[in-house]
């Protein structure tokens, strides 16, 4: 029953880049909304369930005892976060740059760069949220269930941008790689083993770059009327937040 519903919930994020032009607002005061909204869920999924799941493999981390780089990052869960923030964010620095040198489209080298780095950057993304969702604790409904609302509201806002900005690509071939993409997380994560220590550290790199694409893709066209809409979001997932912890800790 559990692994028909932690598919189910990869499948509709996967189907969250696909049906993108149907489920974001067309109305621009109703993206405003909806791009708040989904930002402030995200937040809130990242301060209330991904800070705690780092703090509380932090002490884990500190036990492992692998040499090298790689045993240097075990014991550091948020740097490694820090590093995922720092990798996305470098990242659209870079393609920033390129569409500065390319502003009329007239080289068709650079902007084909430019399409291929958004796809790398965002297929990768895609392939690492599925890979998690597969990897949630067995029997772990809450978890799945809040990550999949946050998610998909997530996927939904960053796609439309996406869309927005390389519409051809994106209707043509970009949603059907990121839908591929998150569905082949899943899969190899099921197919797949992973120490709790390297799983950890995929959290920790998760929540960095969440972060980051919280803030450059949707709250880039925040407003004061939009605040709201994300406090709303905030307080809407910490209320869902509470009253499952409330229902799992009445069915002990």
């Amino acid at each position: 029953m559990y692994l028909f519903i932690s598919l189910s919930t990869v499948l509709i994020l996967s189907l969250a880049h696909v049906y993108n032009g149907a489920l974001f607002p067309r109305d621009r005061d109703k993206q405003l909304i909806f791009e708040s909204v989904s930002a402030g869920v995200a937040v809130g999924y990242l301060f209330l369930r991904l800070l705690p799941k780092l703090a509380e493999a932090q002490p884990v981390l500190l036990s492992a005892t692998d040499t090298g780089l790689y045993g240097f990052l075990e014991h550091h869960a948020y740097l490694v976060a820090l590093m995922g923030f720092l990798f996305y964010f470098a990242s659209d620095q870079a393609v920033q740059i390129a569409e500065k040198l390319d502003r009329n489209k007239r080289i068709s080298g650079i902007h084909k760069a430019i399409i291929y780095i958004h796809a790398s950057m965002f297929s990768g993304y895609c392939f690492l949220v599925g890979y998690l969702i597969a990897e949630i604790e067995v029997n772990s409904y809450a978890q799945l269930f809040l990550t999949g609302i946050a998610m998909t509201l997530h996927f939904i806002a960053v796609d439309y941008g996406l869309r927005h900005r390389f519409t051809d690509y994106y209707n043509n071939w970009l949603k059907w790689l990121l839908f591929a993409a998150t569905l082949a997380g899943w899969a190899v994560a099921m197919l797949t083993e992973m120490s709790y220590v390297a799983l950890s550290l995929l959290w920790s790199f998760f929540s960095g770059a969440l972060l980051i694409n919280v803030i450059k893709e949707e709250l880039k066209h925040a407003e004061s009327h939009t605040l709201a809409s994300f406090l709303a979001g905030i307080i809407g997932f910490t209320l869902i937040l509470l009253i499952l912890e409330f229902n799992m800790k009445s069915a002990l």
